[in-house]
């Protein structure tokens, strides 16, 4: 569910300004929140947007590296906190990591009981 609202909600991040397209990156901004215009573009040269939460599998796979805690915050999450509503991004990521935390915690248990019996 996550990886699907990433999609709808972080998909097209990066490529609010005019003439960024594609082919040509150069234009490829996002205004963070002092009002700077940032580069949005990754070392992929592709944008934040399409190259984490572009389509579904690229989200899922976005989603399995915050869940392993695999250098998210600076990667995934802090473009997006900075340039998006700082509210709404940390909202969706603090609500995910709550929640997968607690599923994991649970399956651990789950599988420790299962032994011990």
């Amino acid at each position: 569910i996550y990886a699907i609202l990433a999609v709808e909600f972080f998909g097209q991040f990066g490529v609010n300004a005019e003439g960024c397209t594609a082919e040509d990156l150069s234009n490829c901004t996002y205004t963070n929140y002092k009002g700077v215009e940032v580069d949005s573009v990754t070392n992929r040269q592709l944008t934040y947007g399409s190259e984490y939460f572009g389509n579904f599998l690229s989200a899922l796979l976005t989603m399995f590296q915050i869940m392993t805690g695999e250098s998210w915050a600076e990667a995934i999450a802090r473009p997006i906190f900075f340039g998006w509503s700082p509210f709404g991004a940390a909202l969706f990521f603090i609500s995910y990591n709550v929640i997968i935390s607690f599923v994991l915690v649970n399956v651990v248990v789950a599988v420790l009981l299962e032994k011990s019996m």
